[in-house]
């Protein structure tokens, strides 16, 4: 079985983020292809100090997926195909170490037929009402992006969910595949 992965909105920090340099990383405006950018580029993250507490295991920065070095070495240890860029997440005078997560792998996977979606834009699919996947095309996946979706629909099995579970990592919530709808990211 498999769950998309959301962020949970209750850890939202966008709103106390006081600056973001990205140097020269190029962030994509939607990630429908794999970055393009080497892992040796950073992005630096200014927090407001009195919201360290909001701080998660896993939290969105514009279209990017961060994740603390907690969440990494679980990644690491479990999906293959992903790398980590560093992040350099300034809250006062305390500088924390975070990743923004690049899954590389990408796959094909939704069932047209039995998905309920508005249309396709750049030939991707749009407006997802219900979501269908092809069990056979990702039945030994641990960790991917739909690449056949406008938006960006992160993936995870059975297993990741339980090790995420299991460690209590904060800021991500698991839905079940058919109740996944574009609506349901806003």
């Amino acid at each position: 079985m498999h769950y998309v992965v959301n962020f949970d909105k209750k850890y939202e920090i966008d709103p106390y983020l006081d600056w973001l340099n990205s140097g020269e990383c190029r962030l994509p405006i939607a990630q429908t292809k794999a970055w393009e950018i080497p892992t040796s580029y950073k992005v630096i993250l200014s927090l407001q100090e009195d919201k360290i507490d909001n701080i998660s295991d896993f939290f969105e920065c514009g279209s990017l997926n961060v994740v603390s070095k907690r969440l990494k070495n679980l990644l690491e240890s479990t999906a293959v195909n992903i790398e980590f860029v560093p992040v350099k997440l300034m809250c006062g005078m305390q500088n924390l170490e975070f990743f923004a997560l690049h899954v590389m792998r990408r796959i094909k996977a939704i069932n047209e037929t039995n998905s309920i979606f508005s249309g396709k834009k750049y030939g991707l699919v749009t407006g997802i009402e219900k979501l269908v996947l092809n069990s056979s095309l990702i039945q030994n996946e641990d960790l991917f992006f739909l690449d056949d979706a406008y938006r960006v629909v992160l993936i995870a099995s059975e297993s990741v969910k339980e090790k995420l579970l299991a460690m209590a990592i904060t800021g991500v919530q698991l839905g079940e595949i058919d109740q996944y709808s574009d609506q349901s990211r806003i």
